[in-house]
C-alpha cells in the first residue's frame, strides 16, 4: 500500500471536498474544497478530532465511522447535515479506510460533495411542477408528449378524461388518437402537423372529437416542437383544452348578431311597407269619399253599401299599418329612465277619456311605483291593456279595472284585473300572437296586434307576461318589469 505521506499530498491537492483522519478521527489532511464547503477557511483543524470541529455530529454518524474503521465502505447519494448554527446542508459521501504500508488500517478517508444548491433547485422545480399540476387540473388542461421517431404518444390523466376513454383502450400512438377526431377535421390536423414539422409553423388547431357516447366536443390543441442537432423533428409536447362551452357561446353571439341584423332589416322593411301602403290607402279613402259626395244621387243603395265596405276596410288597413309600424319600432335601442307608473296611468286615462266616459269604466290604481323603464313603451303597455279591458266588457256591466303592483327581486310585478267577458282556456296561449284575433271584426274592432305589442314591451324590459281568465268571470294579466340591475349597470 502507498504510505501516509502520499495520502496527505493527494488529499491536499484534491479538487473536491476530501479529508483524511487517523483512527481517533483526528484530521491529518484536508482539501481546500473541504474547508470552503464547510465554512472552515482560516481555521487550523489539523490534529483536531472531527467531533471537535463538528460538535453537531450525532451518534448515527459516529457508528458509521467506527464501522468503516473495521474495513467497511459507506456511501450515501443524498443526506441531510444539520449544522450547529441552524443551517442545513445536503451532501453525498463516501467513507472508507486507508491502509498503512503494513496493510493495517491507519484511519479514514472521507469524500463529500455539497449538493444543497441542487436540492434547492429540485425543491423549487418540484414546487413549480406541483403548482403546474394544480393549474392544469383546475383549468382542465390535458398534457401530451409525442416521441415522433418512435411514434409513442403519452397522455396525462386529464387527456383521458377529455376524450372519455380509459388508458387500457388507448394504444399510445398517433393513429390511435386521430381515430378519436371527427373525420371532417382529420385532414386539417394532418396539414397542421406537417406544417409544424417541415415548415416550422406553430402548432395551434381547433377540432372536434367524438366521445364514446357519440357526443361531440370542441378541443383546442397547442404544441411545441423539439428537434435534434441535425434539425430533425424528435418530439411534440402540447396541451388540449375543451372549448365546447366557448364555441357554444360564440354560436349564441353569432345568432344574436344575425337576429339583430334581421331585426334591423325587418324594422326597415316594416317602415318602408307601412309608409308605401299608407299613401295608396289615403288615395283609396279620398276617392271613396269623393264618389260618395259627387255621385251621391246617382249611386244605388247597393253601390253606397259597397263603397261603405271599401271605406271601412281601408280604415282597418290604415290602423293595421300604423300598429305594424309602432310594433316594428320596439326593437330600437333606447335609454332606461325613471318612470312614475301613477302618472303614466293618469296620462293613459286622459288619452282614453272618451272611451272611459262612454262605457262608464272605472280605473282603480293605488300606490303604483316609480320603476326603471322606457317611458313611451310603458305608457303604450298600460294603454293597450286598459283599452283592451274596456273593449271586451260585459254588456250589462260597467267595466272595472284594478291595477296593483308588488316589489320583487330585480324589479316589479304588476297585476291588471278586469270584470270583462274573459278568455276561454284554449285561447289563452293565442292572444299574444301577432294578428291573432279571437272575435270577429264586426263585433270587436282591432288589428290583432295590441297584446302582441304588450308582450314585446314586457320582454323589452326583461320580464314575462301571463294571463289568468275564465269565461264571463273576467281576466287577470300579470307581468314583470325586471330592469333594476340593468339600470344600475348602465348608470
Amino acid at each position: 500500500m502507498l504510505d501516509k505521506s502520499f495520502y496527505e499530498i493527494f488529499v491536499n491537492q484534491a479538487p473536491n471536498a476530501l479529508a483524511m483522519f487517523d483512527k481517533q478521527m483526528r484530521y491529518i489532511a484536508v482539501s481546500q474544497m473541504w474547508m470552503e464547503d464547510y465554512k472552515l477557511v482560516g481555521q487550523d483543524i489539523i490534529g483536531k478530532t472531527h467531533y471537535e470541529v463538528f460538535p453537531e455530529i450525532g451518534e448515527d454518524w459516529k457508528k458509521i465511522h467506527q464501522t468503516c474503521l473495521t474495513g467497511e465502505i459507506n456511501r450515501c447519494d443524498e443526506g441531510l447535515f444539520l449544522r450547529a448554527d441552524g443551517t442545513t446542508q445536503w451532501i453525498t459521501w463516501d467513507v472508507r479506510p486507508w491502509y498503512d504500508s503494513d496493510d493495517t488500517i491507519g484511519g479514514l478517508l472521507m469524500y463529500t460533495q455539497d449538493i444543497t444548491k441542487r436540492k434547492k433547485s429540485e425543491e423549487k422545480l418540484n414546487l413549480i411542477t406541483q403548482r403546474l399540476l394544480l393549474a392544469t387540473k383546475g383549468s382542465k388542461l390535458g398534457i401530451w408528449d409525442q416521441d415522433i421517431p418512435n411514434d409513442v404518444l403519452v397522455w396525462d390523466d386529464e387527456m383521458f378524461r377529455l376524450y372519455g376513454i380509459s388508458q387500457d383502450s388507448f394504444a399510445g400512438n398517433f393513429n390511435s388518437w386521430i381515430k378519436l377526431v371527427h373525420p371532417e377535421d382529420r385532414p386539417l390536423i394532418q396539414r397542421r402537423a406537417e406544417n409544424t414539422m417541415f415548415r416550422g409553423e406553430d402548432f395551434e388547431v381547433e377540432f372536434r372529437v367524438i366521445l364514446p357516447d357519440k357526443s361531440i366536443r370542441f378541443i383546442r390543441a397547442l404544441a411545441i416542437l423539439q428537434r435534434d442537432e441535425n434539425g430533425n423533428p424528435t418530439r411534440l409536447v402540447g396541451t388540449n383544452v375543451d372549448i365546447t362551452t366557448q364555441k357554444e357561446f360564440e354560436e349564441v353571439l353569432r345568432r344574436v348578431a344575425s337576429l339583430e341584423a334581421k331585426s334591423k332589416e325587418m324594422e326597415q322593411l316594416a317602415y318602408i311597407v307601412s309608409h308605401d301602403l299608407r299613401e295608396p290607402l289615403l288615395s283609396i279613402k279620398g276617392l271613396v269619399e269623393l264618389l260618395l259626395i259627387e255621385n251621391k244621387e246617382q249611386l244605388t243603395e247597393e253601390g253606397k253599401t259597397f263603397l261603405d265596405y271599401i271605406k271601412q276596410a281601408t280604415l282597418r288597413m290604415e290602423n293595421l299599418v300604423n300598429d305594424l309600424l309602432d310594433y316594428s319600432q320596439l326593437s330600437k335601442i333606447k335609454e332606461l329612465k325613471e318612470v312614475d307608473c301613477g302618472k303614466v296611468i293618469e296620462m293613459v286615462c286622459a288619452d282614453l277619456n272618451s272611451s272611459i266616459q262612454s262605457n262608464n269604466a272605472k280605473i282603480i290604481a293605488t300606490d303604483l311605483p316609480i320603476i326603471q323603464g322606457y317611458p313611451l313603451e310603458i305608457q303604450l303597455l298600460f294603454q293597450n291593456l286598459i283599452s283592451n279591458a274596456i273593449k271586451f266588457r260585459k254588456e250589462a256591466l260597467n267595466p272595472e279595472i284594478r291595477i296593483m303592483s308588488k316589489k320583487i327581486r330585480g324589479g316589479w310585478e304588476f297585476e291588471l284585473k278586469d270584470n270583462g267577458i274573459g278568455i276561454h282556456e284554449k285561447d289563452q296561449e293565442k292572444i299574444f300572437i301577432l294578428f291573432q284575433k279571437l272575435h270577429g271584426k264586426t263585433k270587436y274592432e282591432g288589428t290583432g296586434i295590441g297584446l302582441a305589442h304588450v308582450k314585446k314591451i314586457v320582454e323589452l324590459h326583461n320580464g314575462q307576461i301571463t294571463v289568468e281568465s275564465e269565461v264571463n268571470k273576467g281576466t287577470i294579466f300579470r307581468f314583470t318589469i325586471l330592469t333594476d340591475s340593468v339600470y344600475v349597470e348602465n348608470r
